[in-house]
């Protein structure tokens, strides 16, 4: 048996190239998460292995979110995947700013500034077409609960 009659086999939606590159996406930065947690864990003045931790763990949501965006052509799924990128560089930045000596202890401005102007580029580069609809659905979904 061929590794593409395997893969069909199990379930047909991993021989195509998009999902396989979504898939070890997500994996090496599940993989990443849990290595640096793990460290975390062992050490908790590592400060910046919480942040890129957390910050793979978002890569993880953005490869899932960007799978369901090219291949279903979902507008909430292109939202998910910009923000998602947005938050993963933050932290991920944030954990190296806090690596350097001679810092000061604003980590939490330092975060938030740059996640600030990382969605704002994410909503700039989204068309209002798109956000419309995610928009309303949001809206409705809020009050409909």
């Amino acid at each position: 048996m061929s590794n593409r009659a395997a893969l069909a086999d199990f379930g047909g939606v991993f021989a195509e190239p998009l999902a396989q590159a979504c898939l070890v996406g997500m994996v090496l930065n599940l993989t990443a998460c849990m290595a640096s947690g793990f460290f975390w864990r062992r050490d908790r003045a590592e400060d910046f292995l919480a942040y890129w931790s957390a910050g793979y763990a978002f890569g993880a949501l953005r490869w899932v979110a960007t799978y369901f965006a090219l291949r279903h052509d979902a507008p909430a799924a292109v939202l998910l995947a910009g923000l998602s990128a947005s938050a993963a560089l933050s932290l991920e930045l944030t954990g190296a700013y806090s690596l350097i000596d001679q810092r000061r202890k604003s980590l939490r401005t330092m975060f938030l500034g740059l996640l600030a102007i990382l969605v704002t580029l994410t909503l700039a580069s989204v068309s209002h077409t798109m956000l419309a609809p995610v928009i309303g659905m949001v809206s409705l979904a809020i009050l409909g609960s």
